[in-house]
Order: structure tokens, then sequence, then C-alpha cells
């Protein structure tokens, strides 16, 4: 059974805002990429000083695509803080710097180092003040220079020009922004700062054929007579400059509209007819986020645009948020995955982010942690309860898999490396998280209360955790200190211990925790407890606060226990060992009442090596299950073999019935698990399903019973366009492929304008290598790899190189290994044998030495 090249090298894609954050692992499973170690302290990363207030920027640009640069001209209006100044200093990265003055007046003094532009003003201003600055510049994205500790420079250009020069026909020229955290401020001069904020005006010079997209709402739009047009954009309602945006190109425009607001979707030509299917439910997003925060959305219009070569997944830009093209999912695609969670985050961020503010980004959660739980919620409204806790089990095992790789930190955490360092899966998914568990100690009514007092409070503002907090205090009259300090401001999270003993008419129930991080603290830890009986279901609200606590909970004589079921809402963020016996995980199946509640069950069940019948039969009863994700948990993990008639015939039946897609892939390759050819039939219908996923997994489930027919589809499906197609292509070459297939893992390495294309192809190109054991090619293969680690120019190249390499090193490693044990141990051989033998082991011996070689050659470059 194959892995899939995303579990081998761990892309971790955290969608939505400033992350396309991606995380490479080795072949083994460790970090390539530096992660942080609990406890690593970095200087103290205090909030902006507030000097200067900006409080307007009007900008007029214009590009030349040929050098792709932007010649500005920006109209600043500004106030002191607070205390006098006469001077101001403002974040310009990597600009030249052609005129300051002040606006309509003489040309000021100023010192630029590349990255701050330091204007002395014409006299000593005071806060009731205004003064204006007029700076003409030229930015330069592409000639910015690296800053030192930042993690991804390619991250932090700003401003991206697509395929400038129109020599890719397969790719749109575009121009766009990313802003976040502080990127904004290499395409204008800014106070680039999340706790500044102003409004704006811009005025962008473009070819007639190209759209030219910002915040707010259109000013004018006029034709230059000179083949151009300049369209200017114009925001009146304040908000912080990384928020600001630029998009340029041409696009399908799909108009929608909500309480006569404009909602559009600007996508390729080729998508504008599914553009609906991928974006429809916004509308219904604004109208469910406005009536359940009590906030009416507040902004001027709600554009989302998608992009190509975007750097991050989407980013919540100001009433015009902007998408990575891979949101672009054509009717088949669609079948297998939406992003509608990321459509409902940054939608999400125009209350969190937008209209109330991280005041600096220490206190990114503020932001990243609601937008995740408005992932949450709407799931919640629009799909139900179950899908309600499938989104907190995600986002669970994407803070406990970052926690597990070393990275325990305060959310809230002043003594970050840099801002980037703040985009990871505390920010959103444990933050998601706690705000769940939050919800559930205050109820519903507080909760959301608590949420409107904190919007109405601070909009137009920039915040810290404690305004959250003191929110919530001032709604629900308690003291929240005991839950910001565990949750917000310390790492880890509690390990929890539950045991039970019964007795006539009670049950203990032992709880033992230790903290994941911090020896001395003791967590506060709010829970419902419910026994289930023979005659109803009781429920106890209990507080662990303690290392160690027994809870005794008393049931009526005539009563009998059926099953306890601790942490009943199943909202605790805990590494949760539960001891229960076989015989308590099958009650919990049958009578929880949360999908995670049967999902655990499913979790301890499908571990058990030799399972009995009772174990079994709760397993078949998940492949029935009406919710699709315990189907498809039980379909992939059920435990088949040969004597089971039942639960093939379920399998056989999702595989060919089954509404969801993923449910339909798990089942057929779990039938394959037998390599029974009896099956061909369900994996050749498969091979003509509308889903991608299913295709992929029908190819692979044929490659185990009828491997000439697995080739010959694969080869016909080369050149498709699917990642999971791709996927299985390469796996299927890797496996049964003769040496006519490098060509195709070459052209594919080398040709394809596709990064993860580009992966695909080198990662089962050595599997390739190694399970042919041909010498020749794999030296051939070695240099191939080599030379692709040290020229393809993606972000991931060279740590895909490096593990291709070191399989190799090691597949051939062990085969020489192999033929040596062969030789020590039959003492029969000829000497012609023999010789024969060490002629084969000098070879691999050989390939494995050049891998090596070349594995510390990409080192050294």
């Amino acid at each position: 059974m194959k892995n899939s090249l995303l579990i081998v090298f761990g892309f971790i894609f955290i969608t939505a805002c400033k992350s396309t954050k991606e995380t490479v692992l080795s072949k083994d499973g460790t970090l390539l990429d530096e992660i942080e170690v609990v406890g690593t302290k970095h200087p103290y990363r205090a909030s902006a000083e507030r000097t200067n207030d900006l409080l307007h920027t009007a900008l007029n640009v214009r590009f030349d695509w040929n050098k792709q640069y932007l010649f500005g001209e920006a109209t600043l209006t500004l106030s002191p803080y607070f205390y006098p100044t006469d001077e101001v200093v403002l974040d310009a990265k990597g600009m030249d710097i052609e005129t300051v003055s002040l606006l309509g007046g003489d040309t000021l003094e100023y010192h630029y180092d590349g990255e701050l532009l330091s204007i002395q003003l014409d006299r000593l201003y005071h806060r009731t003040d205004e003064y204006s600055l007029f700076i003409k510049y030229v930015s330069k994205p592409n000639e910015l220079k690296k800053t030192e500790g930042l993690s991804a420079i390619s991250d932090d250009k700003g401003l991206y020009f697509i395929n400038p020069l129109g020599e890719d026909p397969e790719k749109p020229m575009q121009i766009w922004t990313q802003g976040e955290p502080e990127s904004n401020s290499v395409w204008f001069p800014t106070i680039d700062k999340p706790n500044e904020r102003c409004t704006q005006e811009i005025t962008m010079t473009v070819e007639n054929r190209f759209m030219a997209m910002s915040n707010g709402v259109l000013v004018e739009d006029i034709d230059n007579g000179d083949g151009t047009h300049s369209v200017s954009w114009r925001q009146d309602i304040p908000h912080a400059p990384y928020l600001f945006m630029m998009a340029i190109g041409e696009f399908a425009q799909i108009k929608d509209e909500w309480n006569g607001m404009s909602v559009d979707y600007f996508v390729e030509e080729k998508y504008k007819d599914v553009a609906q299917e991928i974006f429809g439910e916004t509308p219904a997003m604004l109208t469910f986020f406005s009536e359940q925060l009590g906030v009416k959305y507040a902004w001027d219009k709600y554009w989302q645009v998608c992009v190509r070569d975007y750097v991050s997944g989407a980013m919540e830009n100001t009433t015009a948020v902007i998408f990575g093209e891979f949101v672009q999912r054509d009717e088949r695609e669609l079948l297998d995955e939406d992003y509608e969670d990321i459509v409902a985050h940054e939608l999400y961020h125009h209350w969190f982010g937008d209209l109330v503010t991280c005041e600096s980004w220490a206190n990114l959660p503020l932001n990243e942690s609601f937008a995740t739980y408005g992932e949450v919620l709407w799931r919640e409204h629009r799909y139900g309860e179950d899908e309600k806790y499938r989104k907190i089990y995600d986002d669970m095992d994407s803070y406990f898999s970052e926690a597990a790789n070393g990275k325990q930190v305060d959310m809230i955490r002043y003594h970050h490396d840099t801002a980037e360092d703040m985009f990871d899966s505390h920010s959103y998914a444990k933050g998601g998280v706690i705000l769940n568990m939050l919800r559930d100690i205050v109820g519903d009514e507080a909760f959301f209360a608590s949420l409107r007092l904190y919007l109405e409070d601070n909009k137009f503002e920039s915040v810290e955790i404690h305004n959250l907090r003191l929110a919530f205090e001032e709604v629900t009259g308690q003291d929240l200190n005991w839950f910001f300090n565990q949750w917000f401001l310390s790492a880890g999270h509690p390990l929890l211990d539950i045991q039970y003993e019964y007795t006539d008419s009670s049950v203990i129930v032992n709880l033992w925790q230790e903290a994941s991080v911090e020896d001395n603290l003791i967590y506060r830890l709010p829970m419902e407890v419910d026994i289930h009986t023979n005659k109803m279901i009781k429920s106890f609200d209990i507080i662990f606060e303690q290392r160690e606590h027994n809870f005794e909970f008393i049931v009526d004589e005539d009563e009998e226990i059926l099953w306890v079921n601790v942490d009943a809402k199943k909202s605790l963020l805990a590494d949760i060992l539960n001891y229960q016996s076989e015989a308590m995980w099958i009650q919990q199946y049958k009578l929880g009442l949360n999908m995670l509640d049967k999902l655990y069950a499913l979790e301890e069940l499908t571990s058990i090596e030799d399972p009995s019948e009772e174990v079994l039969e709760v397993l078949r009863m998940a492949l029935d299950d009406d919710y699709w994700f315990i189907q498809d948990y039980a379909a992939a993990m059920y435990p088949l073999y040969p004597e089971d008639e039942e639960g093939i015939r379920l399998l056989k039946s999702l595989a060919m019935n089954a509404e969801n897609t993923e449910v339909r892939s798990s089942a057929i390759l779990t039938l394959s698990l037998l390599e029974d050819s009896s099956f061909d039939p369900i994996y050749e219908k498969g091979l003509n399903d509308p889903s991608y996923r299913v295709n992929a997994a029908s190819l692979e489930a044929l490659l185990y019973t009828n491997p000439d027919a697995s080739l010959k589809q694969a080869e016909a499906w080369e050149n498709v366009k699917n990642y999971e197609v791709l996927d299985v292509v390469g796996y299927v070459y890797s496996e049964v492929g003769g040496p006519d297939k490098v060509a195709y893992f070459k052209r594919v390495a080398s040709d394809d304008p596709d990064e993860y294309s580009r992966l695909y192809a080198l990662y089962y190109y050595s599997m390739f290598l190694t399970n042919l054991g041909d010498a020749q090619l794999a030296l051939d293969g070695i240099d191939f790899i080599e030379n692709w680690g040290n020229t393809d120019d993606g972000p991931y190249s060279v740590n895909v190189a490096l593990s291709s390499l070191n399989r190799i090193q090691r597949n051939f490693d062990e085969g020489a290994s192999i033929i040596q044990e062969e030789i020590d141990s039959n003492k029969n051989l000829s000497k012609a044998e023999v010789l024969a033998l060490e002629n084969e082991k000098m070879e691999l011996e050989h390939v494995s030495e050049r891998a090596s070689e070349a594995a510390d050659r990409i080192n050294q470059e």
C-alpha cells in the first residue's frame, strides 16, 4: 500500500490568511525545517510605539511590467499621536525615493536606509495639528534585499508580477499584493504596523484589457486614450495598512449581492461556470455571521479574487479577499473537495482582524483563532453538529501534530522570533479549539453577547488579549483570568489519565493530570460527565483542578451503569488516556451522542490486533452509519480478511454506492488489501467514476490484481492535471514500470510548471529507481536528481532531492548487505558464483556511494 507524497514529505497546508505555511519532513518523519523547541526565548516583541498617527493614504501608481517596477506617488496625512514631534519614520522597503515634501510645499530632508524613511519635518507639530507628505518613489520588489530573520523572503515581497512578459501562454499576466504581516511597505511608504489604521484612496493606471481592483468603492474609471485606463478606489472606513490590496489582470466577473451590496467573484475564464459553486454560500454566510454576532458586516463590498502563484492560502484584505489558484476547481474536482472553510475563514476576519485588529503580532490569535472558529460556526450552522465536531477534531489534530514535532509555546507570545513565526497551528487551530472550550464554559448566550460587546467596544481599533477577557468578564460577571492564563498565556496542554472503579451503586472516576510543558501548572478543567444507565442519562458538571482526584457518581440501586462519558461535550483540549475496557469502548460507540464519541471508540477498536466478533459488529455498524466521516474512518481502518463475508458485502456496497467520494475511495482501497481479482469490476467501474479521488483509488487497487491493466490506464492518465491522479500514476510506474518510464519522470520533474507536480515526479522517480534495481539507470538518475536539486527553483526542491538521494543510498546499501549475508551464510557457492555476487555487490555499493556524494554536494551548495 502506497504512502501519498503529501504524507511522506509532510506538506502541511494551513489555509487562510498569511499562510500557506508548509513544513517539510524527511522520509523518516523528522523535520527538515527548523522547529521551535519548547522554552526557546527571543527578544521581547512590543507593540509598535505610536509617535505619529497615519490618518489617510492616497496613492497613484503605474507599472513597468518589463522591469517589474511600480512607479508611485503617495500622499500621507498624519498627526502626532500625543507628544509633539518634528520627525516621522515610515516603513519603505527596497525603494528608490525620488521626492519627499510637504504636500504643495517645500522639499524635506530625509534619511533612507533601504527599509526606514526618516523624514525631518519643517517644524514641531502638536497632536492637534495635521500635516500631509508627498513622496514620489519607485518600488522594486524583485530587487528587495533579504532581511535577516525572515523565514521566507519570497513571502515578503509585497508586490508580485505574474508572467510579466506574457511568455507563458498557460498563465495569465497579473499583478497582486500580499501585505501580511508587514510587506505592503514594499509598494507604498506607510507605518506598516497592525496597530495603525487609516482611510485610503488609490488610482492604478493599467492597460485597458486589465481589471484593476482595490479596497472600498469604485470612484471612477477613466480611459486615457492611449490604451490605458486609470481606475480609482476609495475606502472611507479606516483599516490597517497590511490590509491594503491591489489585484490587476483579466478575470471573469460573476456578480452576486447581499442586501444590495456587491458580492462578486473573480476567477479565470474557464472557471466562470463553477464560480457560484466555489463561492456561492457567501451571501448566506454574511447573513449568518451578522445575525449571530449581532454586528452587521461593516464594509462597502465583499469581493473574492483568485490569482496565480499566490504566496499565501488566502488573505482577508478588507472588502477584497485574494485566494490562491487552488480554490479554482472544475466540477469533477469539486466532487472531492471544496474550500468553503477558507471562504468562511476570510469572511469572519472582516469582524476579527479587519474591524477589530490585533495590536501586535504577538496577539495574532485574536485574528486567526477567531477566523478558524468562524469555520466551525459556519459548518455547525449549515451542515449540523457532526460537521462542527469534525472541524474541532481536525483542529485538535493539527495542533497536537505541531506539538508532537516540538513546538509548544504560549498562544500570546511576546518573545516570538519573527512575525511569521506566529502563523502556525497554535494561532489557528489551537486557538479555535480554545474558543470552543470557552463557549462551552460560559454558554452560547453569554459567548455571543461577549463577542458582540468586544466588537462594539473595539471596532476600528487595535486590541490585545485582555480586551477579550474583559468583555467576557463584563458580560458573565466571572473572573476569567484562570482560563486566559492557562490557555492563552501558557504553553502546552494537559495530559489526562482516566480510570474507573465500579461498585454496586456508583462509579468512581479517577482523574490524574500533568502539564505537557510547565511542570507546576495545574489546569482547571470544567467538564461534563454523563452516566449512562439502563434507565436514563445522568449529567454532572465537575471541575478538575488538582493533580489527582476521585469523583464518585451515585446511581439508584435498581440502575445498571452501562457507560461513563467523561468530557461528554468532547471539547477539552487534552491528550487523554482513557483506560476503558473493550466492552466499554463498544458501549461508547453504541451509546455516544456525539460523533466524536463514535470516532474515538473506532480509533481504539480498530487498533485491536485480533478483533473479536463483538468488535467487528461495531465496525460494521460504523460502515452503515448515517454520517459519512464515521463511514469513511471505518472503511479506511476496517481489519478485512477473506472470510469476513459481511464486511466484504458492506465495503463493496460503499465502494459502488456511497454518496461521499472519500467513502467510496476508502472502501475500494480496503477491498484492495485482499488482492482479489473478483473485485476488478468494482475497480473498473471506479476508473470511470466522475471523482478523481475514486479514479485514483481504483487505479491503485487494480495494480494489486491486474498490474498490466493498471499500467495501461496509468499511461492514459499521464497528462491529467489532478494531484491524486498524478500521485497514483507515479506510484504505478514506480512499482511496475519499465526503463521506458524514465522519460516520463524526467519530463514532468524538469518541465511541468506546477511545483507539486515536479515534486511528485522526483519522489516517485527515486522509488522507481530503487524498485527497478538497475545500477546504471540509478547512476544516471542520481546525476539527474542532483542537478534538479541544484537548479529547480521550488522552495522545497532541495529537501525533496536530498530525501530522494537518501532513499537510493539506503536501498542500494541494504541490497549490498543482503548479498554479503548470502555470501557469508552459503558455504556451498562456487568461486564463480561468489565472484558474480561480489561484482553485483560492488555495483550496488558504488550506487550507494554516488548517491551519498551527490547529497553531500547539494548540502554544500
